[in-house]
This record gives C-alpha cells, sequence and structure tokens, in this order.
C-alpha cells in the first residue's frame, strides 16, 4: 500500500494554475470566496479566493487561487489531497502556474510520487526544486 504525494519538480514556487483551481470548483465542489476591502477572505474556510478585475490586493493576478490562509503549500494535507492529485492528472501542464508563459514551451513542473506506508517522509527543497526524503521503519 502505498499513499500518493505532489512534488514540485522545477526551480520557482509550488502554485496551482487558475484552471487547475476553478476544476476543483466544478468537479469537485471546492468552495469559493472573495476579498474584503481588509485584504481577508469574506470566509476563512473556503477553499478558493477569487480576485475579482479592479481589486487592489497584493500582487495576485485576477482569476481564482487557493486560499493559503487555509491550505499552506507545504502542508501534507494538501500536498498528498486526491483532488489536488486528480487535478494536476487530468490536467497536465495546464495546472501549472501561470506564469510559465515566459517560456518557449511550457513543462508541467509537478511530478506524483508514490511513497510506501510504514515510512516516515519529508519533502526538501533546494530554490523551489523538490525531492523527497524516505526513511523505512524498521523493527528490531
Amino acid at each position: 500500500m502505498s499513499k500518493e504525494i505532489v512534488l514540485y519538480r522545477k526551480h520557482g514556487v509550488f502554485s496551482l494554475s487558475s484552471k487547475a483551481v476553478q476544476w476543483l470548483m466544478t468537479e469537485r465542489n471546492w468552495s469559493c470566496t472573495t476579498f474584503t476591502e481588509e485584504h481577508k477572505p469574506l470566509d476563512a474556510d473556503a477553499d478558493i479566493i477569487y480576485k475579482a478585475p479592479g481589486t487592489k490586493f497584493g500582487y495576485a493576478k485576477e482569476g481564482y487561487h487557493i486560499n493559503w490562509f487555509k491550505h499552506g503549500t507545504d502542508d501534507i494535507p494538501f500536498r498528498t489531497n486526491t483532488d489536488v492529485i486528480d487535478a494536476i492528472k487530468t490536467l497536465g501542464t495546464d495546472a501549472s502556474n501561470d506564469y510559465d508563459y515566459l517560456l518557449e514551451e511550457k513543462t508541467n513542473p509537478f511530478e506524483i510520487v508514490d511513497i510506501p506506508t510504514g515510512c516516515r517522509w519529508r519533502i526538501k527543497c533546494h530554490d523551489g526544486f523538490e525531492t523527497i526524503a524516505i526513511q523505512q521503519e524498521m523493527e528490531y
């Protein structure tokens, strides 16, 4: 038996595209909210935040974004979430962040790896490029 986890295999920051976030809303019924004027989500428990055109909030583009107030990019529950994994498997390169437009050819930065159950593991990161360290449990 094993567990799947998403790794980011490119230098940069783990993020999902607006298309992937919308897929989570439509295909998996993830909840959505917007920002208040105080730059906080209207519903802190919502999975997704929509930034409407003309909204002045941070550097995020207009569109749909994961609510990082609720889901941390490096949180194990998010990285092993079957909905997130299915979105990446379904959309492929279209699941990757919206900043790859600078590249001549868009590449999929995500890799889904299987981790055997009964192992201790952690994500290691170097300038955004992630690997996984697995420690096999041993009985004496």
